[in-house]
């Protein structure tokens, strides 16, 4: 499960993951996560996830995505069909490589709400009749979430994304009112996920969200912010990008 953008699905014992930034790597061999890996044990499956605040269409983000690979693979048109799974939709596509390539390339993107992701799918062609059966299970299993499992909670009940380590709020608020009335947080996620996580995981917690500026927005804020409510208590959430000196 992958607890920040909100899918999961199944793969096999035995293989291996490989995190990417907000790309998330899985090969049935080590050889698979290795940089530029080819020949016999290098097939492996991309996960790109992105935060698509404006919920742009697929179309749209599928063209820019099916252009970078046919530019690629020197392809003039790509043929492709919508795609749907897990509660997502968008489309996929298989791109003829050339055959001295030796491998077999197969790109798709599905979209829900806010999020985006993107797959990529690549292995050498005498691997396919053992690879292919594989890939096709793990995709099978892939769900877009509408809650984490054991998501960590603050004190007030506000879901935290995985990995937040508590810092003195003084380190990133520089002017905030009240500063002891405040909580803060490090992590090592992208803007795009934190927001992805909030809108999903604070409803699901029971916060109304009342209001959202998200990061980057219409008014040059230079961070995300939200107020949210739970019965009686009233919450003031900032996501700020921030890096640690």
């Amino acid at each position: 499960e992958q607890m920040l953008w909100g899918y999961g699905l199944t793969y096999p014992d035995g293989w291996g993951t490989r995190s990417f930034g907000d790309v998330e790597g899985l090969a049935p061999e080590p050889k698979g996560l290795e940089p530029d890996a080819s020949g016999p044990g290098s097939g492996h499956l991309l996960i790109h996830a992105e935060w698509n605040p404006t919920r742009r269409p697929a179309e749209p983000l599928w063209q820019a995505h099916i252009a970078k690979f046919a530019t690629m693979a020197g392809a003039r048109q790509v043929g492709y069909a919508p795609w749907a799974l897990g509660g997502g939709s968008g489309f996929e596509a298989e791109i003829a490589l050339p055959k001295k390539d030796g491998r077999r390339l197969w790109v798709g993107i599905l979209t829900r709400a806010t999020l985006a992701l993107k797959f990529m799918v690549v292995h050498p062609m005498e691997d396919r009749a053992w690879f292919e059966p594989a890939v096709t299970q793990v995709f099978k299993s892939l769900q877009l979430l509408d809650r984490a499992a054991e998501v960590p909670l603050h004190s007030s009940g506000m879901p935290l994304p995985p990995a937040s380590r508590e810092i003195d709020p003084a380190t990133a608020l520089t002017n905030a009112p009240e500063p002891e009335h405040w909580s803060a947080f490090e992590t090592p996620h992208s803007m795009g996920g934190l927001q992805a996580f909030y809108l999903r995981e604070a409803p699901a917690h029971g916060w109304e969200i009342e209001v959202f500026e998200p990061f980057p927005g219409d008014r040059e804020l230079g961070f995300a912010r939200a107020s949210l409510r739970r019965m009686q208590q009233q919450a003031a959430l900032g996501l700020i990008p921030y890096r640690r000196d």
